[in-house]
């Protein structure tokens, strides 16, 4: 069976990288969402660093505002930014081509539940019992 993608060693994986969430930092002052934020890390080499974040906002259709990071790579709206071992700096998952373990997962139960998916988007119906026409593809 050869479901999912091949390991790529080039590509390192979401699960492994430290994790800045949005809703890990004060992003309000005064009630209104900040326009950037300062923080101070310190490094799993025991190096320390300052990054600055841009942070953006949406409003949702409910009311309020939402607030975001802005990627310092590419300016896109995240939740999370991430960092990888020996890069210092947080950014997205596009701009640090991370990908997510259960790209590379190939479990029985996995190939199982998408088959069973496509053919349910094919809409393949059972045989009638004794006679009766058979159809490949339902109408509706």
């Amino acid at each position: 069976m050869s479901a999912g993608r091949p390991r790529s060693s080039t590509r390192s994986l979401v699960e492994d990288t430290s994790v800045l969430e949005i809703g890990q930092v004060v992003t309000h002052h005064e009630g209104e969402i900040l326009q950037s934020i300062a923080m101070s890390f310190k490094w799993t080499d025991g190096t320390e660093g300052v990054q600055t974040f841009r942070l953006g906002k949406t409003r949702p259709y409910f009311g309020g505002e939402r607030p975001w990071f802005l990627c310092p790579g590419c300016g896109r709206k995240c939740g999370k930014l991430h960092a990888v071992e020996g890069i210092q700096h947080f950014a997205c998952r596009v701009c640090l081509r991370l990908a997510y373990d259960r790209q590379y997962r190939k479990s029985r139960a996995a190939v199982f539940r998408r088959s069973l998916v496509k053919l349910q988007a094919q809409r393949v119906r059972v045989p009638p019992p004794l006679g009766g026409t058979v159809s490949s593809r339902a109408s509706y």
